[in-house]
């Protein structure tokens, strides 16, 4: 029995004290204090994860925003890009255009050039041959008649006349088919040097 008084004795005064203490003021105080510390601690670090999530939800938006800005330039290059090809290849293709209408103008021009140069000498052949066919007949009716014809009369007005008397003096065989009668070579009229006579008498 004596143990256990013991043991009671300290139970007693262990709850005395406890009782004791939990009735102190000052104690009350500090766990007061203690409490709003806790709770302080629990509401600062609430703030800071609240702070950390804003400052995160802000970030992604930043993010967001510039990778947002940057698609929509990457957007507006691209469109760019697309607007100087397409204005290149206009400018490719007036150029083509130009050129192709200054080469047809050219070959134009030449196309002229060459059909001047023919004409000039189709007319230069034609003037030639005819002072050819002039000295022609000339040597031929100054070698056997002894008569020169006008030039004048050769280009414009006896042209076909002495055109003809070549022709008959050639059709009846040539000039020596046609000798003058010698009464009429040593006779008063002096038949070689007139032209009007030749043309009378062979044709």
């Amino acid at each position: 029995m004596g143990l256990h008084k013991i043991f009671f004795n300290i139970y007693k005064a262990i709850n005395s004290a406890r009782v004791e203490s939990l009735q102190d003021p000052d104690l009350e105080e500090e766990r007061a204090i203690e409490k709003k510390a806790e709770e302080e601690k629990k509401e600062a670090k609430k703030e800071k994860e609240l702070k950390e999530q804003r400052a995160k939800e802000i970030e992604e938006m930043r993010e967001q925003k510039l990778f947002e800005e940057w698609t929509s330039g990457y957007i507006s290059w691209k469109e760019l890009q697309a607007k100087k090809e397409k204005a290149r290849m206009e400018k490719v293709e007036k150029e083509k255009e130009k050129m192709k209408k200054e080469k047809e103008k050219e070959e134009e021009k030449e196309r002229k050039l060459e059909e001047a140069f023919e004409k000039k000498m189709d007319e230069t052949e034609k003037i030639i041959n005819e002072h050819l066919e002039w000295l022609d007949m000339k040597r031929m009716v100054h070698e056997r008649y002894g008569v020169y014809p006008s030039e004048d009369e050769w280009r414009h007005e006896q042209r076909e006349e002495w055109t003809r008397l070549i022709g008959c003096v050639g059709m009846n065989g040539g000039f020596n088919a046609v000798e003058p009668d010698e009464d009429e070579v040593d006779g008063d009229r002096d038949w070689e040097r007139d032209e009007v006579s030749v043309r009378e008498m062979w044709c």
